[in-house]
């Protein structure tokens, strides 16, 4: 309620008028204008160094952004703001680096992105929306990098894909589904490539094909059914090749 608050009283303070500044000062207030001479930064200089809140404003003059600064690094709440004055970005920064939990808005304010950091490293909870609102994308990441299960899912809110992550590549078992729910595909990954028993599947739940990958590559014989669970054809595979 604070943040919303600290940004109405500034998004109102639109009526700020030009007056003839030094725009070369290093120490004290600092105001930069537009040609039109409309307010375009306000800030405060410390020691040669950006110090305490800088606003920047859209030449219709609503606020741009808002930034807090500590001895020339960005610390504390970060605010973007489009020229429609909703909300693009609510970040949050320690001694010039991103910690702690960052916010990404759509166009007309509704969020896109959640994640954290922990001193500029992803850590944590990685969320993504789609425009309705749903998740779109849900993961983990641990000093970086994706770790565990991450799930990406269909704009009516069921999974589509399930991977597990291993420091960032996938390495385990990959799901994939069909839009009524039903599983669609499972495979073997290591090492970012597909490696052992992969099926695919019919919407009804029965098999479809199934095989072995190795590094990525069909290998061995592959064996597809029909509809009603009776072997169609044999395929065998060389390196991804038929032979």
């Amino acid at each position: 309620m604070k943040t919303k608050l600290l940004l109405f009283a500034l998004l109102c303070a639109v009526g700020l008028t030009a007056q003839e500044i030094d725009s070369t000062v290093t120490d004290g207030p600092y105001l930069q204008y537009y040609p039109d001479s409309s307010l375009q930064i306000s800030g405060q200089y410390q020691n040669g160094l950006k110090e305490g809140m800088w606003l920047s404003y859209h030449k219709n003059g609503l606020l741009e952004s808002m930034t807090e600064w500590k001895a020339g690094n960005q610390h504390g709440l970060v605010i973007q703001v489009s020229e429609r004055g909703s909300v693009r970005q609510q970040l949050v920064f320690s001694n010039g680096v991103q910690d702690g939990e960052q916010r990404y808005y759509f166009d007309y304010g509704r969020l896109s992105k959640l994640e954290n950091y922990n001193m500029g490293i992803l850590e944590g909870k990685y969320t993504k929306f789609y425009n309705s609102g749903k998740i779109q994308e849900e993961a983990v990441y641990v000093h970086g990098l994706k770790e565990g299960k991450a799930t990406w899912y269909f704009d009516s809110g069921d999974p589509s894909i399930e991977y597990d992550y291993v420091a960032g590549e996938i390495d385990g078992t990959m799901t994939t589904y069909y839009r009524s729910g039903g599983i669609k595909t499972i495979g073997q990954f290591k090492d970012n490539e597909l490696n052992g028993d992969y099926r695919i599947f019919y919407e009804d739940g029965s098999i479809k094909e199934e095989g072995t990958y190795q590094n990525g590559k069909r290998e061995g014989s592959w064996i597809k059914y029909d509809a009603e669970g009776q072997v169609s054809e044999t395929v065998k595979y060389k390196n991804g090749e038929v032979k």
